[in-house]
Order: structure tokens, then C-alpha cells, then sequence
């Protein structure tokens, strides 16, 4: 989990980095009278939005450890650009 502070916050106030290691592979779920947050830790994707359509591409390899080279997910989003035109 990462920790500490940044002074990028609306009126130069210090946001709190804690939650970042929450910010990818994290969704709300809704239900009645309160939503849910929940990690998926083993994501492997993104979502992309072109166009108001929603796809989803896999960014990383197998292991989970390495991001798919640069060329492979430059076709994927060229792809997504074509699809959604």
C-alpha cells in the first residue's frame, strides 16, 4: 500500500495517497440503500470508453506482473478507435 501526501488537492490542499493502491482493478457495485466497493486484485484489464461504447482491453501478461508490450496495445486501442467510429 502506498502512503503519504501530495499538495495537488482543489485549493492547494494535500490529498491523502493511501487509496491508490485501491485505484486500478476497483469497481461500486450498486445496491438498495448502499453501494458496495470491492478489489478484484487479480485484474488484468482496463475499460475503455470511446464514443459512450465500453471495452475491455487486457493490459497485462498472464502473470499479472508485466504490462503487454507497447505495440500490442497500441493495436487494441487503434482497434477500439476503428470499432467505435
Amino acid at each position: 500500500l502506498i502512503s503519504g501526501s501530495l499538495s495537488f488537492g482543489k485549493g492547494g490542499s494535500k490529498l491523502c495517497t493511501t487509496q491508490f493502491g485501491r485505484f486500478f482493478a476497483t469497481c461500486r457495485i450498486p445496491h438498495v440503500g448502499r453501494d458496495e466497493i470491492r478489489t478484484f486484485e487479480q485484474s488484468r484489464h482496463i475499460v475503455v470508453i470511446c464514443r459512450n461504447q465500453y471495452f475491455s482491453v487486457t493490459v497485462l501478461e498472464e502473470t499479472g506482473l508485466q504490462p503487454l508490450p507497447q505495440a500490442t496495445l497500441t493495436r487494441a486501442l487503434l482497434e477500439i478507435k476503428r470499432l467505435a467510429a
